[in-house]
């Protein structure tokens, strides 16, 4: 009976596939099937992953038949499934010594996003369930990178602790990207989890820096990009977050704007099997960044005490591109490329020499050049109030 089972299981995933376009990733270009299946991974629910792991042989038996480079770690993704998301409780970091620094008046930072912000909520999560975190190395220390993130170089730059809530995966909502309920932890309750550990009568700090980066998970999932409602939806849950703060006492925001995802490997890899790909991840990007510059123009002259501050990566974004391209840097390839994000993978020999270290995050390099003019960025001028 159990065999049975393992073969309906096995043929409903298979049959799902088949009615569903190709998957758009490097995954599906090396291995159709398993590609196939990683694209119904990002359009399955929590709730359906969790009623496969029940099973525990169903479980690692679909994992073994279609996803074999993840068979290790088959035991521990089920208990992901099948474990809800904690509270996040993170731990300030203090600054490390910069080559440069710039003095603000701000307290911290405190901030919320995804996995270019993570510096190890995730990793932390995932070995509390499954023994092992992710992302596993190459990866450095619990980054999606080979060295410091973006807003960890930001804040040695500021001098500041860094209190960070970002999460991997995360979506601008209460989801993320991973379709296991342990890993559900987007913005919204990134910024309930912080709320919730400052207790029911402490206000939150008015003199912290409260840095949003956020977008790209919204846009991965499933056909998301390929629909403007996607972008209402980032800049609305933005807004959310940041309401949510500044009631509770929040008074200094920094909101960069969502680098151009049409730059990445990613995207490359997205065009080769469906055509246009390149131009739509651009004009999302594009379009995101309008959006939240309105809102932020909006949110500023609604609350006259918030002091609001952005930076157009998007812009800069594209600017370093091109600038990186003309110095001789890779922009085209990844340096680490690991079967599926996360897990261990070859490493090109010399990864200062690249922009990208997976198909979607920044090398240290990269994130070194974003992380400064953050930094500039959240000292300068905040958006008229008037």
């Amino acid at each position: 009976m159990k065999t049975q089972l393992k073969k309906i299981a096995a043929a409903t995933a298979l049959a799902v596939a088949a009615a569903l376009p190709a998957a758009p990733a490097r995954a599906a270009e090396e291995n159709p099937l398993g590609g196939l299946y990683l694209f119904i991974w990002t359009l399955a629910s929590p709730e359906g992953a969790s009623i496969l792991a029940l099973d525990a042989d169903v479980w690692q038996f679909l994992i073994d038949t279609m996803v074999p480079f993840m068979t290790p770690y088959g035991p521990g993704l089920r208990k992901m499934a099948l474990t809800k998301a904690p509270t996040l409780k993170p731990v300030a970091q203090a600054p490390s010594a910069a080559p440069r620094t710039i003095s603000t008046g701000y307290s911290q930072v405190i901030s919320f996003g995804d996995s270019m912000s993570d510096t190890g909520n995730m990793y932390k999560v995932t070995s509390d369930i499954a023994g092992w975190g992710l992302p596993l190395a190459p990866n450095y220390a619990g980054r999606f990178s080979n060295g410091p993130v973006v807003l960890e170089i930001m804040s040695n730059t500021l001098q500041l602790p860094l209190l960070n809530y970002a999460f991997g995966g995360g979506q601008s909502s209460y989801e993320g990207l991973v379709p296991v309920f342990a890993l559900q932890i987007g913005l919204l309750k990134q910024v309930d989890d912080y709320m919730g550990n400052l207790g029911l009568l402490k206000s939150a700090d008015a003199k912290a820096l409260y840095v949003i980066w956020t977008g790209p998970d919204d846009y991965y999932e499933g056909s998301n990009i390929w629909l403007s409602s996607t972008t209402t939806g980032v800049t609305n849950n933005v807004k959310t977050a940041m309401t949510k703060l500044y009631k509770r006492g929040a008074r200094n925001f920094f909101v960069p704007l969502m680098p151009d995802l049409s730059i990445t490997p990613s995207a490359t890899s997205h065009e080769k099997i469906q055509g246009g790909y390149i131009d739509i991840a651009r004009k999302r990007s594009g379009e995101l960044a309008t959006s939240m510059t309105a809102m932020l123009k909006a949110f500023a002259k609604q609350y006259p005490l918030a002091r609001i501050r952005t930076f157009d990566t998007y812009t800069y974004s594209q600017q370093q591109y091109a600038q990186a391209k003309a110095d001789g840097y890779n922009v085209a390839e990844a340096c680490y490329k690991p079967p599926f994000m996360g897990l261990p993978g070859p490493v090109c020999a010399t990864p200062d020499s690249y922009l990208f270290w997976d198909e979607n995050h920044p090398t240290a390099a990269g994130s070194k050049v974003i992380g400064d003019a953050f930094a500039t960025a959240a000292a300068g001028a905040a958006l008229p109030s008037k």
